[in-house]
């Protein structure tokens, strides 16, 4: 659904493109509507109809007939998240491969930026893969880049920025760190610190400066450096 049809006194249906297949993202216990609910709603009408901005897309809310909580009707990616498609075709993935995804994703976080606005849980769970590109999924969280989080700690530890994990608020520049983390993974094919166990110790150590070893035969000089800006 995308708007109100006042001719037809009914809401006008956007019809997905590719194959036609969709995905519903249920949100248990919605029958209440909450604020996250809201704002992802919000966040994806800012976003969408944007071919260039690789963001997973909604076409529409509806509601389960027996719980009533409400559905989110979305672009359906073939390939699951970015963990996944890498655990299960890294070996096949040549240099060029990983700098086009890499390249899609940046595109990707960069519109969402653009747009004023700030992810605030980036990892590779929420890229999801189609046929053969990235895209940005899970904008519940996202939020104006004038509004502040202070306070509210929230992600997936080793993918979050130093200043966040501090309890400092949440910025476009803690995303642009998530994605050094990211592009460290996609040349890896191993997520951030997964030698290590993620509790407090590793948290007051990336406080401290601690970084993925990046071997430099896997990865661009320009891009190492790159994530050691990030």
């Amino acid at each position: 659904m995308t708007n109100w049809d006042n001719k037809n006194n009914n809401w006008k249906r956007e019809k997905p493109f590719g194959n036609g297949v969709v995905v519903l993202k249920v949100l248990n216990d919605s029958q209440d509507v909450t604020t996250d609910f809201l704002q992802e709603i919000a966040n994806h009408k800012t976003v969408d109809g944007y071919s260039h901005a690789f963001v997973v897309r909604c076409y529409g809310i509806s509601r389960e007939s027996g719980t009533g909580n409400y559905v989110m009707v979305m672009q359906y990616m073939s390939n699951g998240n970015l963990r996944q498609y890498l655990q299960s075709n890294y070996g096949k993935l040549g240099l060029m491969d990983k700098l086009t995804l890499l390249r899609e994703i940046t595109q990707g976080l960069s519109f969402i930026h653009e747009v004023g606005l700030v992810h605030q849980d980036f990892h590779s769970g929420n890229i999801l893969v189609s046929e053969i590109d990235c895209y940005i999924t899970d904008l519940g969280l996202s939020r104006p880049a004038n509004e502040t989080s202070k306070g509210k700690i929230y992600g997936v530890l080793p993918y979050m920025a130093p200043e966040v994990i501090q309890g400092r608020p949440y910025t476009q520049a803690s995303d642009i760190y998530s994605w050094g983390m990211l592009a460290y993974e996609m040349f890896s094919c191993s997520p951030p610190f997964y030698e290590y166990t993620h509790d407090s110790i590793l948290g007051l150590r990336i406080c401290e400066g601690l970084r993925p070893n990046i071997d430099e035969t896997i990865m661009p000089q320009l891009l190492r450096n790159l994530i050691a800006r990030s």
